[in-house]
């Protein structure tokens, strides 16, 4: 039986554009490959990941984001619609923000990013949708990737009403600003993220401080290789990673943050984060963004 939580994720949407490429040759030119095209793919990255997670895995999920107004655009709303999220956006005259990595036989050999930031007034107006879309949810999810949607305005406001509703709020962070998730009943910071805001390496002792500093209940710590460290108020708690092949680490952590989301309130935060480790290393499985389903994660097949 699938857990059926609804999940209202808000934060940065974006698309993530795969080419594929053969390389036969070094350039005439300059000493650099040349590379032949030979398909694109196109999968939906950043929130809009976290939402396709949450969805795969059985959630009845809506994404909440400011929607650009160019064609890459209504792929990114044609691909959520496929997936069964519902698009929650308020449109401005901005660039879709898109990833896009050039594969060599299967190996990126560049990225080039396209984006442009988000305006804070424009991502400020989420806050009245996020007023009206709360009564959706079980649970809310704050995917911050620093790309303007989630701001110090508005950030506080959705862990606010959120706690109003008695809903729980799950944040993915990034950046040194760690006052506006304050209050978050779970944040999953990587080591890169958790050391930028301590200043130092991390230790228990001054993970826990941070946790009572921004008043987390609980912190995930996601290690790569070293597996993750949940802090509770009852302790510390590892789990060691599942990954045996490890191909592409990318949007791991968008898995792990998912999973917890679609199981919250249904298991324990423990018996999540074992299920989560289980979608992150299916996702380091494969190339690019991946989304485990429900079957695998849940009924091993």
């Amino acid at each position: 039986m699938k857990f059926k939580n609804r999940v209202l994720v808000v934060g940065d949407a974006m698309l993530d554009r795969y080419w594929s490429t053969s390389v036969t040759r070094i350039s005439p030119e300059a000493p650099v490959p040349v590379a032949l095209h030979t398909s694109t793919k196109e999968v939906l990255g950043g929130a809009a990941n976290v939402a396709a997670n949450c969805a795969a895995l059985g959630a009845d999920t809506k994404l909440l984001y400011v929607r650009g107004y160019d064609e890459d655009a209504n792929i990114m709303k044609t691909m959520l619609q496929k997936k069964l999220i519902s698009p929650i956006t308020h449109g401005d005259w901005f660039p879709t923000i898109v990833k896009l990595r050039i594969l060599a036989h299967n190996q990126q050999l560049l990225r080039v990013d396209f984006e442009k930031k988000l305006p804070e007034e424009t991502a400020n107006n989420l806050k009245s949708l996020f007023a009206t879309e709360i009564a959706f949810a079980d649970v809310v999810v704050v995917s911050d990737y620093a790309k303007g949607n989630i701001t110090p305005q508005n950030s506080p406001y959705f862990i606010e009403k959120s706690k109003e509703k008695r809903i729980p709020v799950l944040v993915d962070p990034k950046g040194s600003n760690w006052t506006k998730y304050a209050g978050a009943d779970l944040i999953t910071p990587n080591i890169a993220e958790i050391e930028l805001v301590l200043g130092t390496k991390w230790n228990n002792t001054n993970v826990r401080n941070l946790m009572n500093e921004y008043n987390f209940k609980n912190l995930l710590l996601t290690r790569s290789e070293e597996g993750m460290a949940l802090f509770t108020n009852e302790g510390v708690f590892d789990f060691p990673t599942l990954a045996t092949e490890v191909v592409d680490v990318c949007s791991a952590g968008d898995s792990v943050i998912s999973t917890i989301a679609a199981t919250w309130g249904h298991i324990s935060l423990h018996e999540a984060c074992v299920y989560a480790s289980k979608a992150a290393a299916e996702v380091c499985r494969h190339v690019g963004t991946h989304n485990p389903t429900y079957e695998s994660i849940f009924k091993g097949n």
